[in-house]
């Protein structure tokens, strides 16, 4: 069985209501072609060559795919555990076939966190990670993309700036990027959990809608080549 006809078999989202992961559902349904692998019978048939990836999942979990142009060449993994490995298949995001030459696109560190954003039709990839790879910024800098980097509001957060910023120095391709810094809130995600973390992560959203609306990007990013 080829990778698109074990992907086609998989049931959707909508089909699989029973399985539900606070934030994580509703953020996925904002991703183009969600399917859901609920147990063990559904591996029939799975690629061979993708079965390494599966060793320390825990069924059932959500399959995410990663597409290029319309077609879908690979895939990352969302389960109820932790032990559900973060990771892609191909150095593309999801999401990213669906961003348009010279666009603003939010960069944040995982799918709640860019939900805000995709709910209301504005561009944003989850990095997967704390940063985005520098396949991911040169990608982005070749079709003339700006950028705005929100990376957690945690002890990490300045390791992640630095490191964000020598991603972006290495990639030998201008990227017109910002960093955002959240205030109040540890991530954007937290608008799936307290009623205070909801307002807090609403107020950082409003301040960045504020920001790409009311001013123009070109002239306030920066250009790093």
């Amino acid at each position: 069985m080829s990778f698109l006809s074990f992907y086609q078999k998989l049931p959707t989202l909508n089909q699989v209501p029973s399985f539900y992961i606070p934030g994580y559902t509703e953020s996925l349904k904002t991703f183009k072609g969600v399917r859901v692998i609920p147990d063990l019978s559904f591996l029939e048939g799975f690629p061979p060559q993708f079965t390494s990836f599966l060793k320390t999942t825990f069924l059932p979990l959500y399959f995410v795919p990663l597409y290029i142009g319309e077609n879908v060449y690979g895939f990352t993994l969302k389960g109820l555990k932790k032990m559900t490995p973060s990771f892609t298949t191909i150095p593309i995001l999801p999401g990213q076939s669906e961003i348009k030459p010279g666009q603003t696109v939010i960069l944040s560190e995982g799918f709640k966190d860019v939900y805000l954003f995709r709910v209301m039709g504005i561009p944003a990839l989850p990095c997967l990670t704390s940063i985005p790879s520098s396949a991911v910024l040169k990608y982005l800098a070749k079709i003339d993309c700006s950028v705005i980097f929100i990376p957690d509001n945690d002890e990490y957060q300045n390791k992640h700036i630095l490191k964000f910023q020598k991603t972006v120095s290495i990639i030998q391709s201008p990227l017109k990027y910002e960093i955002f810094n959240l205030r109040g809130c540890k991530d954007l995600g937290g608008f799936f959990d307290s009623e205070s973390e909801r307002a807090q992560s609403l107020i950082n959203f409003k301040i960045v809608q504020n920001l790409l609306e009311g001013r123009d990007l070109s002239k306030r990013l920066q250009n790093i080549t």
